[in-house]
C-alpha cells in the first residue's frame, strides 16, 4: 500500500499539479486510497499499473476503459486518461466498500502487439500465476444481443424458444452433440443482424 501511495502521489503531481492547485483531486485521491486499502486491493492496482507502464516503455498502444475511468487513482497512475474529478464521476460505481469482489480494470491493447504484453506478464509473474480466460457466447445469448439495436421485444421470445428446444433435445438424447434444427434456423436468421459487440479470443 505504501508503494501504491508513492506512485499515486507522483502521478498526482504530474496530472494535477500541486495540492493547492487542485484540492478537489487531492481530497478524492485520499478517499479512493482509503477504500483501496480497506478492501486490500493495492496489489491489483500495482499489477495493472505495471502492465500499462510496460506498454508505455515498449511503445504499445494501451488504454484503460470502462468503470475504471471513474477512478482518480487510475487517472493519476496513467491507467486511464479521463480526469474523473473534473468530469464529476462517481468512484463507487467502480469500487464500493459495500460490494464484494475485485474492481474491473479493462485494458485495450493494440491487437498486433498483444502477444508481447502476454509474454511480459508470463515472464514477470510466472506462468503458474497468470491465466488466459475465454469468453464463450451461447446461441440464446447471441440471439438476445441484437436487441440493443433492434429493440427489446424483437428477439426475446425467439431466444426463449431456442432455449426450450435445446433443453427438450437434451432430455430426449442426452448424448447428442448436434444442433437442433430450430436452433439452426434461428442462427441463420440472426446472421442478418448487424454486429453489436466486439470480443477478443482471450482476456487476461
Amino acid at each position: 500500500m505504501s508503494w501504491l501511495r508513492e506512485l499515486t502521489w507522483r502521478g498526482v503531481a504530474q496530472r494535477y499539479g500541486s495540492h493547492a492547485e487542485y484540492p478537489e483531486a487531492v481530497h478524492m485521491i485520499h478517499h479512493e486510497l482509503a477504500i483501496i486499502e480497506e478492501k486490500n486491493f493495492p496489489g491489483y492496482f500495482l499489477i495493472v499499473h505495471d502492465i500499462v507502464e510496460f506498454c508505455r516503455r515498449a511503445d504499445i498502444l494501451c488504454q484503460g476503459r470502462g468503470s475504471a475511468a471513474n477512478s482518480a487513482v487510475c487517472y493519476a497512475l496513467g491507467i486511464t486518461n479521463v480526469d474523473a474529478v473534473a468530469m464529476g464521476l462517481l468512484f463507487e460505481r467502480f469500487l464500493s466498500p459495500a460490494r464484494e469482489g475485485y474492481p474491473d480494470i479493462d485494458l485495450d491493447i493494440e491487437s498486433g502487439r498483444r502477444e508481447e504484453v502476454i509474454q511480459y506478464v508470463y515472464s514477470t509473474y510466472g506462468r503458474g500465476r497468470a491465466a488466459q480466460v475465454a469468453n464463450v457466447v451461447t446461441l440464446p445469448a447471441a440471439l438476445r444481443r441484437p436487441r440493443r439495436r433492434q429493440g427489446a421485444g424483437v428477439l426475446a421470445r425467439p431466444a426463449g424458444r431456442v432455449e426450450q428446444e435445446d433443453r427438450a433435445v437434451a432430455r430426449r438424447a442426452p448424448r447428442s452433440t448436434g444442433c437442433p434444427r430450430r436452433s439452426q434456423r434461428w442462427r441463420a436468421s440472426c446472421s442478418a443482424f448487424p454486429a453489436t459487440w466486439a470480443s477478443t479470443p482471450a482476456a487476461w
